[in-house]
């Protein structure tokens, strides 16, 4: 059997002196070399070449490594549930099913401290059923005869009666279907009086449950939908009452007050907890992140936004395939020195057959003097990103996208066979739902310094990134490092005091925080280099209580791979409207005067061309000791300094007006697409040769506080400054730049 390992950290924001904890898991026990070093990346004409320096001061750790399982599925537990002693009893709740048939699944369990069950579920047929064990080793089952259908509401229960029979109902919510009809299935022989008083626990979503490798319980199968107001009573209820239920379009308020115990989801949206509807009753607690703010059996379509009818956002939805936390046991602690330098680092662990790392990103310690020039890391993106599978998402084949040959890396092959590691924000759930939630307290396999981009055949995200510091050194330039994190978490304060900040090469994700402090720093007199493409684009949240979990609602508008349910647009974590910051008065337009254009993959990709502008003397000394007039038609990134996802400035969208363009990049080909943003109506001009807003633009502004913002617009920018061990025309752009900001007061 080939050995694989793989690792992940408690945070990947950090500072000198923190000590990190990180999580380990080889395939088969062995030995790991566990050490800190220090990553970069530099090229010749050939390639991208990456390598590591460990780092000094810093102890090696060598100890035993084995497996740690991952366990997947949100579900919901309630535990210390007191029921009344009764000789029958009641479950029910408010269901949408969105997977139905794959295999039995169950949406309400009590378990009794004594051992007996009653449970709410699906069989493998797609039918509701009940489901009763008392303790001793006998159990009962009953199913509709009728199955369920996806995507419908419905009032489902599960009973026990005092003549010994377990009951199953369901009466559909609205319902246009004349083959949704209120049903109930009775089984006789069930123990009369069943024992489930007392104290016990109420499971949602799942059946039973299982203690993860760190000891936080976890669950094996899950189900696949949402669930509203589960409530439990002591009764077996009847047909016409669940019928009346289902009617039922106001909060829930009458359900919960003949029941002993019920839960309700339509406030602490931005929680892991949720609120008992019964006095005396516990509340409950979610885990690996279910979908919250979700609408309900009674959202009537008149308000979009769960802080203005939250009655009717109840619902929350469970997935199969959701994951929070990968749960594991802590492996070793790694102790950065009090001394570190700021900076990108990696924990690099190895045994004899195979190795992993997982990036640091260190911000400089308090109290110690700054650098002049900050790198800002695109961690929300890297994490947004996480173990992506587009090529489940995306049809590369056929020449329709792309005239280059897509080969999967070792990493993207890491990615499918190991699902259980979760999946990237634009990935559907195995329900066919859009994942809105990615979590960085996981294995991302896709974060790692040899990590290849099938479409680009080169590095993507974080391995492109370690370009930077591998110029910085080219350069003799002494750099901090921030994190997307740090800044959404800690603000303007962590900006403040340098000449110029420098954005990594696909900064697509950004908070209101973030956006915020950016500006403040620049109406502060600082400077603002934009490198990528693709910036600034989705509203992204993370609260403050669980930093390591973005979320992202796509809406029905922008780029996407999926689209959020109606009235689902809401993020749950910040209470704000998802989607584009475009659609909100903040496109990248107005922050750095560029804003998404286009994206592409082909064999051609372009360089830039300078435009008259590029002798303006507000400019002149960006263009020192560079006599071509084509910058960057030449790189390590799809051969050219213009490409993947480009930017434009357009003035409308609220680019400065007194911005220059003093490059544009030379015409694209069919592969490329404009945005869809860009596009109101149904027409066939919509690529690189019959388009002509599909190009990138290299823009300069001053911000009138004394500093400067520049953009260069392209994902693959940074390929082309690495080519030939940085000594090229786009290399000398960026010292150009470096150098004006350094020199500016």
């Amino acid at each position: 059997m080939t050995n694989e390992i793989f690792v992940y950290a408690d945070t990947i924001d950090c500072a000198a002196g923190d000590r990190v904890g990180v999580f380990i898991s080889s395939s088969v026990p062995d030995q790991a070399r566990v050490r800190l070093v220090k990553p970069t990346a530099g090229g010749d004409q050939s390639g991208v070449e990456f390598s590591y320096d460990e780092v000094p001061g810093t102890e090696r750790q060598n100890l035993g490594v084995g497996p740690q399982h991952t366990y997947v599925g949100s579900f919901g537990v309630v535990s210390g549930v007191t029921a009344p002693e009764s000789d029958s009893y009641t479950l029910a709740a408010y269901v949408w099913p969105t997977r139905l048939g794959a295999e039995a699944q169950t949406i309400l369990a009590w378990v009794a401290d004594n051992g007996a069950s009653l449970s709410l579920g699906t069989d493998t047929s797609g039918r509701a059923t009940a489901n009763y064990e008392d303790g001793g080793g006998q159990a009962h089952s009953v199913s509709l005869d009728l199955p369920l259908h996806e995507r419908q509401w419905y009032a489902l229960s599960a009973s026990i009666s005092s003549d010994g029979e377990l009951v199953v109902r369901q009466a559909p919510v609205r319902s246009s279907d004349p083959r949704d009809v209120p049903s109930e299935q009775h089984s006789v022989g069930v123990t009369k009086g069943a024992g489930i008083h007392g104290s016990g626990t109420l499971l949602i979503a799942t059946a039973s449950l299982v203690n993860a490798p760190n000891g936080q319980p976890r669950s094996e199968s899950c189900f696949d939908g949402k669930i509203e107001f589960p409530a439990a009573f002591a009764g077996a209820g009847s047909l016409d009452w669940l019928v009346a239920a289902g009617d039922n379009r106001t909060s829930g308020t009458d359900w919960a007050g003949g029941a002993f115990a019920a839960w309700r989801f339509d406030d602490q949206f931005e929680s892991r907890n949720f609120s008992s509807a019964v006095d005396g009753q516990p509340d409950g607690v979610l885990y690996n992140a279910p979908a919250r703010g979700m609408t309900g059996r009674n959202w009537d379509g008149m308000h979009l936004d769960f802080r203005y009818a939250p009655r009717e956002y109840g619902a929350v939805h469970f997935h199969s395939d959701d994951i929070e936390d990968a749960a594991w046991a802590s492996t070793v602690d790694m102790q950065l020195p009090v001394g570190l330098a700021s900076g990108i680092y990696c924990v690099l662990v190895e045994t004899p057959t195979a190795q992993d790392h997982v990036p640091l990103f260190v911000s400089p310690a308090m109290g110690v003097e700054r650098a002049e020039v900050l790198f800002l890391a695109p961690t929300f993106s890297y994490v947004a990103y996480a173990n992506s599978r587009l090529a489940e998402e995306l049809d590369y084949s056929g020449g329709t996208l792309t005239d280059l040959t897509v080969e999967e890396s070792m990493r993207d092959q890491q990615i499918y066979a190991h699902r259980e590691f979760g999946m990237s924000l634009y990935d559907h759930h195995v329900d066919g739902s859009g994942n809105c939630y990615s979590s960085s307290l996981r294995p991302i396999l896709n974060m790692r310094w040899d990590f290849r981009s099938a479409m680009q055949s080169a590095p993507r995200h974080f391995a492109a990134d370690l370009m930077w510091p591998g110029w910085f050194a080219h350069e003799k330039v002494e750099f901090d490092v921030l994190s997307d994190h740090g800044l959404h978490e800690r603000g303007a304060g962590t900006l403040a005091g340098y000449k110029l900040v420098i954005t990594g090469s696909h900064p697509e994700y950004w908070s209101a925080e973030m956006l915020d402090a950016m500006e403040v720093y620049l109406a502060s007199g600082g400077s603002l280099a934009y490198t990528g493409g693709n910036g600034f684009y989705w509203v992204t949240s993370a609260s403050a209580g669980r930093p390591h979990l973005l979320e992202v609602r796509r809406g029905q508008q922008g780029i996407r791979t999926w689209e959020g349910e109606p009235g689902e647009g809401t993020q749950s974590q910040s209470a704000e409207p998802g989607g584009l910051w475009r659609l909100r008065g903040r496109a990248p337009n107005k922050l750095v005067g560029v804003g998404m254009a286009a994206q592409g993959w082909d064999s051609a990709t372009p360089g830039f061309a300078k435009t008259e502008l590029a002798t303006d003397p507000r400019v002149a000394e960006l263009f020192d000791g560079i006599d071509e007039n084509v910058i960057g038609d030449f790189g390590l990134v799809l051969g050219g300094a213009a490409g993947d996802e480009i930017d434009r400035a357009d003035i409308r969208l609220g680019t400065p007006r007194h911005t220059l363009i003093i490059a544009r990049s030379q015409p694209h080909s069919e592969y490329y697409l404009a945005a869809l943003e860009e596009i109101t109506t149904p027409t066939p001009l919509i690529n690189g040769s019959n388009n002509p807003n599909v190009h990138a633009d290299i823009t300069f502004f001053e911000t009138g506080s004394g500093g400067f913002v520049v953009s260069t617009s392209a994902i693959t920018w940074l390929g082309s400054m690495a080519y030939r061990r940085f000594e090229n025309n786009a290399a000398r752009f960026m010292h150009n730049v470096l150098h004006k900001a350094v020199a500016t007061p």
